[in-house]
């Protein structure tokens, strides 16, 4: 399809081409990311325990970005921590888990879809923010009250707080359109 210069593509005919692609673009991006956790069994049923795990998701380009400038997108990683315990008392007739967790996500990925008035008419943008930090409990209660009659109760807490998330309009002082945003990437 791009002949022999993927800069200068030849021309089809019906085929709309836009100013600057296509474009041809390399990045890379690696982490090593891992999990460790731990245990301790300090009855027969009772146990603790605490976890760490890091998560990674690849930067990359927006297939659907309109700006040649603006396709490439960073990376986001995650580190989540997690401590608990699981219990059984009364003869296993009643379990109480209870977890506490906190997760912290560094620039996280999100997408910007700015209409505009020249063909495609939109633009999306990947963008990279500042993060996430969550944090929250989580309660479960089981009682076997009879062989027959089992009563049950689930409840959580989340907390989430999202960081600067700031998104550009291309760098133009009048967005398309009559949009209302500050170009601030």
């Amino acid at each position: 399809v791009f002949g022999d210069d993927p800069l200068n593509p030849p021309t089809l005919p019906g085929i709309t081409t836009f100013a600057g692609f296509p474009v041809v673009a390399d990045d890379e991006w690696d982490k090593w990311v891992g999990e460790a956790s731990a245990t301790w069994q300090y009855t027969d049923s009772n146990m603790v325990y605490l976890s760490y795990s890091q998560g990674f998701r690849s930067g990359g380009f927006s297939i659907r970005g309109t700006d040649p400038d603006r396709l490439s997108f960073g990376p986001e990683t995650i580190d989540a921590w997690e401590i608990g315990s699981k219990n059984e008392f009364w003869d296993n007739r009643l379990r109480v888990n209870l977890t506490a967790f906190h997760m912290k996500l560094d620039d996280q990925q999100f997408s910007s879809v700015l209409n505009q008035p020249e063909p495609p008419g939109t633009n999306t943008l990947v963008l990279n923010s500042e993060g996430t930090k969550t944090w929250g409990t989580e309660v479960e209660v089981t009682a076997s009250v009879t062989d027959n009659i089992t009563l049950m109760f689930v409840g959580g807490y989340n907390n989430v707080e999202s960081d600067d998330n700031a998104f550009s309009c291309l760098d133009r002082p009048n967005p398309p359109l009559g949009q209302g945003c500050d170009p601030v990437l």
